[in-house]
């Protein structure tokens, strides 16, 4: 898995000279910034999904497939679990199809809008693409009910969760970021739209 995932770093870092799949300025420092970023959800989803005979994981807004990449390949022993991204740039899911070839991360790709997705997956993640608001939007057109969100956000994090309580009912547990300390991941849970 080190090996896969070193591979997968050093590909990412060349497809984005030609491709703006992260910033510029974080290539540097991507293993830190970009591939632990996204391994630290890990252990998060491992107990959402241990007792399911087949669970399904979705990286909406996958863009260089962060964190869907790492998390397939850190998963790719779990028999149990299926790894999805979805992003509408046909680009950038190509570029993940060229960074995954001949590494064990077995992953199920779709170059399409969120709102057009038409399966409904266990654990939804998602990392820098929306404030909570809009995915909890996105999340009612591939979240199961009972399904729950693992999701990277930024410092911002506390606003954006009281902002999404006005139209929105959920639970969170909140983790701090291991590379970042004023960043979090948030998982959020019993998910439902407040009436209007």
């Amino acid at each position: 898995q080190q090996s896969d995932l070193r591979i997968f770093a050093q590909r990412l870092a060349q497809q984005n000279r030609s491709l703006n799949l992260v910033a510029p300025s974080t290539v540097p420092d991507l293993w830190r910034r970009h591939i632990i970023d996204s391994l630290q959800i890990v252990p998060l989803i491992r107990p959402l999904v241990s007792e399911m005979s087949q669970a399904s994981v979705i990286d909406i807004g996958t863009g260089g497939g962060l964190p869907a990449v790492p998390l397939a390949i850190s998963l790719a022993q779990s028999n149990n679990v299926i790894v999805q991204a979805i992003d509408s740039d046909r680009k950038k899911v190509d570029s993940i199809r060229i960074m995954t070839l001949g590494l064990d991360a077995p992953l199920v790709l779709h170059d399409t809008r969120v709102e057009h997705h038409k399966a409904q997956h266990d654990v939804v993640t998602s990392r820098a693409l929306a404030p909570l608001c809009q995915l909890l939007v996105w999340s009612q057109f591939c979240l199961k009910p009972s399904g729950v969100m693992v999701l990277l956000k930024g410092e911002r994090f506390q606003d954006e969760i009281a902002a999404a309580r006005d139209n929105w009912n959920f639970s969170t547990a909140i983790h701090t970021s291991v590379t970042n300390s004023g960043a979090a991941v948030v998982v959020v849970s019993a998910i439902s739209r407040k009436n209007a």
